[in-house]
């Protein structure tokens, strides 16, 4: 039972991460490409940026985020994407009490119809191997972290993703050995996430956790780069049930492609 309460906080968080960000921007602060056939240019966009709340030619992304309390104890996502905008490189690891603790590193490639390979998570000791399966509109339907064997692996899971109509997330479903989490989001009329609520279930509990988001920066590209995430967390533990309160902050610095 104790690897739940360590694993599932770090999964919805996660979760609320990995949801779409702001649809609208200025044409003056964007970057943009041209067209195949050279008319108007336009915003720069791609699956895989809408994956990770971001728009634009981003090369590369470092989010760093901490609960209100425990501002030592840091998390890190850091990613590169392809000139195509296609995800390159995931690493996440974790500053606790000084020590940092790796939890995924994957370089993917993709072959010559741009399909992204199965690549090695370079952080597990367990073989782990991680894939995506794509749509028509190359849009990431399922992000699986699992042994290729298919043998038993505490640590893997696979993520479900549902899509809106404009082209961003707009479900989750994390499903692990014994465990399932499903996330809801919602969205302002500017297309930010404001809302996310997860629900997770397994033998003998249930949890919901609803977050919303409160953006206080954002940089000349129109992409957010500090938000205020407020976390309502209630649990139902063999019939106990409690409930808390939390903040986290969030931080990211973008690279663009010049």
């Amino acid at each position: 039972m104790e690897l739940r309460y360590l694993f599932l906080p770090a999964v919805l968080a996660v979760a609320a991460l990995a949801s779409c960000g702001s649809r609208n921007a200025s044409s003056s602060d964007s970057d943009s490409l041209k067209s195949v056939d050279g008319e108007d240019e336009e915003l720069f966009s791609a699956p895989d940026l809408a994956w990770k709340e971001l728009k634009g030619n981003v090369e590369s992304c470092v989010l760093e985020y901490y609960t209100m309390g425990s501002p030592r104890d840091v998390n890190v996502d850091s990613m590169a994407f392809a000139p195509d905008g296609s995800i390159a490189t995931l690493a996440s690891w974790s500053v606790w009490s000084g020590k940092k603790v790796k939890s995924l590193d994957v370089d993917f490639i993709a072959d010559a119809d741009g399909n992204t390979l199965p690549a090695a998570d370079k952080a597990s000791e367990e073989g782990i191997m991680v894939s995506i399966e794509r749509d028509a509109q190359r849009r990431i339907m399922s992000f699986s972290h699992n042994r290729p064997d298919g043998e038993y692996s505490e640590s893997g899971y696979t993520e479900y993703y549902t899509w809106d109509e404009s082209g961003y997330p707009a479900s989750l479903e994390l499903v692990g050995a014994e465990w399932t989490t499903r996330v809801m989001y919602e969205y302002d009329d500017a297309g930010r996430l404001v809302r996310s609520v997860a629900t997770s279930a397994e033998y003998d509990y249930e949890s919901t956790d609803t977050q919303t988001y409160v953006y206080k920066a954002e940089d000349s590209h129109g992409n957010w780069t500090e938000r205020e995430v407020s976390v309502l967390s209630e649990e139902d533990d063999e019939g106990r049930k409690a409930t808390r309160r939390s903040m986290r902050i969030e931080r990211r610095r973008i690279r663009y492609r010049r």
